[in-house]
């Protein structure tokens, strides 16, 4: 099975274990992924006023969490016009498809230009978090491997409380 449609299945089990009937809430990612963002930026020390030094391990693992709500707002749009099995299909071979075939829609100089590009559109979002992961050095594999690690996590969280 592809490490992507893998990790669509992961996300899409994960989100009806939060809500059954999470397609049909039209919940607003956009919120988490703003949120997410905002720690991945506290992570690369942008505070400019202030000496920090970034800590890109943990830049990593947010960039990880913004994928699954980027993952999670695609199967969601898809889910618009598509049956539910469809819309899986289709976020699958968005997440393939832009994974692998990298092309650049806009030049990016900085991993916080990535983020603000990521807040602002609702189009791009995949093509973005590619750009993000190729720019902390991390192939598909990678993504993939951090992925499964922070979705076991998040499960056992939900299962056990977030303590």
């Amino acid at each position: 099975m592809s490490i992507f449609k893998k990790m669509v299945e992961l996300q899409h089990q994960f989100n009806k274990q939060i809500s059954e009937d999470y397609l049909e809430k039209d919940f607003n990612w956009n919120s988490a992924i703003i949120a997410e963002s905002g720690e991945l930026l506290d992570s690369l020390g942008y505070k400019w006023w202030k000496k920090q030094e970034p800590d890109m391990e943990n830049v990593k693992v947010e960039a990880i969490d913004l994928l699954h709500f980027v993952i999670s707002d695609r199967i969601q749009k898809n889910k618009k016009m598509y049956s539910e099995k469809e819309s899986l299909e289709m976020t699958f071979v968005e997440l393939y498809t832009e994974f692998n075939n990298v092309k650049v829609l806009r030049d990016y100089s900085t991993l916080e230009d990535m983020i603000f590009y990521l807040i602002a559109t609702n189009s791009y979002r995949i093509n973005v978090m590619k750009r993000i992961f190729t720019k902390l050095e991390m192939s598909n594999e990678d993504v993939y491997i951090a992925y499964i690690t922070k979705n076991c996590l998040n499960k056992f969280r939900q299962d056990n409380g977030y303590k």
